[in-house]
């Protein structure tokens, strides 16, 4: 699924399973200014990214989209490249994560990271309530990898538990 444009759709109760993208966003896509999408009680699971120049294997995020995810599950997504998970970059990127679960995702190429999520570029994502469990990452970050000065994740009352590292 590719979401843009402003768009606003709404998923309740949604499963993408063993989806393939050949760049980023395995199983969802999102992008530009103002694209808000809602996502209720959704599972993303054991989709690819396979290309390493891209990431989110589940979900790919950027260019100032504002998703919302309630109550959504990331079981055994893996990226090539960034975030087995969820890939966020850009400035102005502020997707929130409520009550959500990263589990058993992975990115699998040595020179990147962030098992579960990978986050870049001045975005800005908010987690409340959020799991992550043996998420593993080739590279840095099993749960999470953050990197640029600008970028400011905020974490509330999130559990990290058995993710792992391997090979950095």
């Amino acid at each position: 699924v590719y979401i843009t444009s402003q768009a606003q759709p709404i998923f309740n109760h949604v499963i993408w399973i063993r989806n393939v993208a050949p760049g980023g966003g395995g199983g969802v896509y999102i992008q530009d200014f103002n694209t808000k999408p809602t996502f209720n009680n959704c599972t993303f699971q054991e989709n690819k990214a396979p290309n390493s120049d891209y990431g989110g294997g589940g979900v790919y995020i950027e260019s100032q989209a504002q998703p919302i995810f309630n109550h959504v599950i990331w079981i055994r997504n893996v990226a090539q490249g960034y975030g087995g998970g969820v890939f966020i970059a850009n400035s102005n990127t502020n997707p929130t994560f409520n009550n959500c679960t990263f589990q058993e995702n992975k990115a699998s190429n040595s020179n990147y990271g962030g098992g579960g999520v990978y986050i870049q570029s001045q975005a800005q994502p908010i987690f409340n309530h959020v799991i992550w469990i043996r998420n593993v990452a080739q590279g840095y970050g099993g749960g999470v990898y953050i990197t640029d000065s600008t970028t400011k994740p905020t974490f509330n009352n999130c559990t990290f538990q058995e993710n792992e590292v391997s090979n950095s």
